[in-house]
């Protein structure tokens, strides 16, 4: 008797691919596992239920032993493709270098609770599609 090994795509694992891509992943401070095989879950700042779906993503900067804010090194714009992430409920980016609007796609992530943006370089007004996000707290 044969067998056969049945490969399931995750749509969040091409999404996070492309947050990596787009906010300069190679020089984060952390990026273990990303753009590996591994297990979503295994990816450094990324935590998931139990479907593979992401619900939280924390990349955020830290402070130092006397008190000095340290950027976790994220980069350019944030893409669009969160919006996807139809699981996400938290989103902790700050404390970086992130450029440019906020992007109005977020507001498709509908189960997003927290959203942590300050302390980086973004500009424009805040999207009035965040406001169809009615867990956020």
């Amino acid at each position: 008797m044969g067998s056969a090994r049945i490969t399931v795509f995750n749509p969040d694992r091409a999404t996070l691919a492309a947050f990596y891509e787009a906010t300069n992943g190679s020089n984060w401070v952390r990026n273990d596992n990303w753009l590996t095989d591994a297990p979503l879950w295994e990816w450094y700042g990324v935590d998931t239920d139990a479907y593979d779906r992401v619900v939280w993503l924390v990349l955020r900067g830290e402070q130092d032993s006397q008190g000095n804010r340290l950027r976790h090194g994220l980069k350019g714009r944030i893409p669009a493709e969160l919006g996807n992430l139809a699981a996400l409920e938290g989103l902790w980016l700050d404390g970086n270098e992130l450029s440019g609007p906020i992007p109005a796609a977020l507001g498709g992530a509908s189960r997003l609770k927290f959203l942590v943006l300050n302390e980086n370089d973004l500009t424009g007004p805040i999207p009035a599609e965040l406001g169809n996000l009615t867990e956020l707290v």
